[in-house]
């Protein structure tokens, strides 16, 4: 489409019969990517460039602007949770929930994602982190009375 309106532009009409055809371009072999079982990374300020699908939010795509390169190759993943500035722990959300999240919280330094490898590690469900997050804090309380 770039070169559209070229003047340079040839097209090569080829007659198999008369001529052998030229080979296919091989197509290039993608390079299988191991991923961890857990990935936890802060987020720098400004958009993370992640398209995300289902619920639990996965990652389909990653663009090539965003800041998720320098950690690893997360397509594939779920992100198991989202801890903004405040320290406030979403987990179990749908991508338009996380999305939502994401660009409210996009001028805070203080976003950390928790992405989850599906096949090797089960996603916490929401009663039962509460429940670890009870039990933490009636223990805590025990210690100090």
């Amino acid at each position: 489409r770039e070169n559209a309106n070229s003047e340079e532009r040839m097209l090569r009409f080829i007659n198999p019969d008369a001529n052998e055809l030229p080979p296919k371009p091989a197509e290039e072999e993608e390079e299988e990517v191991e991923m961890p079982a857990e990935l936890i990374c802060a987020v720098p300020t400004g958009p993370v460039g992640l398209k995300l699908e289902g619920e639990p939010s996965m990652v389909d795509q990653m663009a090539d602007f965003s800041c998720l390169h320098d950690v690893g190759d997360v397509p594939g993943m779920v992100v198991g949770t989202l801890e903004v500035e405040d320290g406030t722990k979403h987990y179990e959300m749908s991508s338009e929930d996380l999305t939502a999240l994401l660009q409210e919280h996009a001028e805070s330094d203080g976003r950390v994602l928790c992405f989850i490898n599906p096949d090797v590690q089960e996603i916490t469900p929401k009663r039962q982190w509460r429940k670890r997050k009870w039990r933490k804090k009636m223990r805590k309380k025990q210690r100090t009375n």
